[in-house]
């Protein structure tokens, strides 16, 4: 079909031999009704790059397009983000009973901040999820049991940063005079995940290399969930060990 530019934009050289073209080609639509037939080599901010028929590449403001054309470059090109996570931890000990036959508490409170930053000005429309899901082990057993989650769902529209704190969670871990052993959940980390709304992981952060080796068997991981030391899950008891976040 006839091309038309939709914008009157810089016609820039590229080595296009180190552009990949994201897609087959599609019109692009202006709001001011014009149209072209192109490729969609890349996006970064609001500068969108698109190759034409006769291979050259034009920038256009991502401004300039129809709604639907935004739509689907904001969904096949997130913006970088940083995800950051710190948790704060306090811990306690509680003595109860005599030298033979009491036993010593340690109880632990952890509460999470997450925060997730744009890196480019320009806004984005498209809802994303920040998952954080919080890993314990039963000392006992021997299996990481997932001990909250928590879920949000936001956009970079107006701002370029979205963040949230979580509830606290208390874990208790009780030691016997008698036995040195100690019988409880211990917190061992987190991971986090950032995705946009077919599910697509766009930035993962973790605590451990291991969790972050693990993070496709703990992405859909739900409250209450336990998995051997391999990540392989673990039929779940009837005995109810999740706690909302």
């Amino acid at each position: 079909m006839k091309s038309i530019q939709i914008i009157v934009g810089s016609f820039i050289l590229f080595n296009l031999l180190s552009l990949s073209a994201f897609s087959e080609e599609r019109i692009w639509t202006g709001k001011n009704g014009s149209m072209v037939e192109a490729e969609l080599v890349k996006a970064k901010g609001n500068d969108v790059f698109l190759k034409t028929r006769d291979n050259g590449v034009v920038k256009v403001d991502i401004n300039s397009l129809c709604a639907d054309d935004r739509n689907f470059i904001e969904t096949n090109f997130p913006p970088e983000m940083t995800l950051e996570v710190s948790i704060d931890r306090d811990r306690s000990n509680q003595s109860k009973g005599g030298a033979k036959k009491g036993h010593q508490i340690q109880t632990e409170t952890i509460s999470a901040k997450v925060k997730v930053a744009k890196k480019d000005p320009g806004s984005y429309d498209i809802p994303l999820s920040v998952d954080l899901i919080l890993i314990g082990e039963n000392t006992k057993k021997e299996v990481y049991v997932v001990l909250g989650t928590r879920t949000e769902t936001f956009t970079f529209q107006t701002e370029r940063m979205f963040e949230f704190s979580t509830n606290e969670l208390v874990l208790e871990q009780k030691e016997t005079a008698r036995s040195a052993s100690e019988k409880g959940m211990t917190y061992e980390g987190y991971v986090a995940f950032v995705r946009n709304p077919s599910g697509k992981v766009l930035t993962t952060n973790a605590s451990q290399k291991l969790f972050e080796l693990h993070a496709d068997a703990l992405k859909n991981a739900k409250q209450g969930m336990k998995f051997d030391l391999k990540f392989n899950p673990v039929k779940k008891e009837k005995k109810n060990e999740r706690k909302n976040l």
